[in-house]
């Protein structure tokens, strides 16, 4: 008895989902707590913290984990990586803000849903191939989100005590937010062929995200700091952006790219403009007749 000779190939995929189920279950969980904290917190104060939290602890990993030279190769790509600062921005601001106008169930649907659906938007652009199955399938999310954003916006349903107002510029930041992880995704996915571990990027990733913090909170009106909210941020960053960063930038690693690799380059031509450009596995010896008896 044998085992298949696609098994070691598809190890890495499954383990890639499984990051990433573990990524939503904690982004669903921490937008309900978020919830209820950021009626009390202000969320720039939030943010702040806890992403410099979040990055001085990836920086320690990364550090202690490949050194400095990984760093260096990194910081010599300024572009791609002041790119994925720039997205990184979106992704936790409109984040944070959609989960602070909207119903938990809606900001997850919006920023966390939508994300698939823009991946198959982009692949299309692309011309890669996407199933039928798939198409089917986010053709019903879509559907049933546009119908979720109506009767949110009819009835008025949110925790918080906000208007129509604020729930629509929530539900704009949600789809604002989706479209901006599926562009992360794009960038992350060329640092993660080029085998840069995920802790030396999510080091890197959020220093221009902490200084638009830093300069929006002069013009935060009643700004409270006390103790409660230094521990909530500290919490959200250790206990929630950074298991779900990891897990989100591990799953970038192990899946398979929704599209066949276009070229056998190596990994290090891959860029933004070709982020598929991807060896596939290499083909295992065929086992010998003995074997195969």
């Amino acid at each position: 008895m044998t085992r298949s000779a696609d098994a070691p190939s598809q190890r890495p995929y499954f383990v890639g989902v499984g990051c990433t189920i573990g990524y939503i279950l904690i982004a669903s969980s921490q937008s309900v707590a978020l919830n209820a904290w950021l009626a009390t917190a202000n969320v720039f104060v939030v943010v702040g913290i806890g992403f410099v939290v979040v990055t001085l602890c990836f920086l320690g990993i990364g550090l202690a984990s490949s050194g400095t030279a990984t760093y260096r190769t990194v910081v010599s790509h300024p572009g791609r990586l002041v790119a994925l600062n720039v997205t990184s921005i979106a992704n936790w601001l409109f984040y944070f803000l959609a989960v602070m106008y909207l119903h938990p169930a809606v900001a997850v649907t919006l920023t966390q849903g939508l994300g698939p659906i823009s991946m198959t938007v982009y692949s299309l652009m692309k011309r890669q191939s996407v199933s039928r199955v798939t198409l089917a399938c986010h053709a019903a999310i879509l559907v049933g989100t546009v119908l979720m954003c109506i009767h949110v916006l009819v009835s008025g349903t949110t925790p918080g005590p906000y208007g129509r107002g604020e729930i629509a510029m929530g539900i704009v930041i949600g789809v604002l937010c989706s479209v901006s992880i599926t562009a992360t995704l794009v960038l992350s996915k060329t640092f993660a062929d080029a085998d840069v571990p995920a802790s030396v990027l999510l080091s890197l990733r959020f220093p221009l995200l902490i200084l638009t913090c830093a300069a929006l909170l002069p013009f935060q009106e009643a700004l409270r700091v006390d103790g409660r909210t230094v521990t909530i941020a500290v919490a959200v960053g250790l206990l929630g952006v950074a298991t779900a960063a990891y897990c989100s930038g591990a799953s970038r690693r192990h899946r398979a790219w929704p599209c066949r690799p276009a070229s056998r380059s190596p990994p290090s031509s891959c860029s933004p403009s070709a982020p598929c450009a991807r060896p596939g596995p290499p083909t295992p010896p065929s086992p010998p007749s003995s074997a195969r008896s």
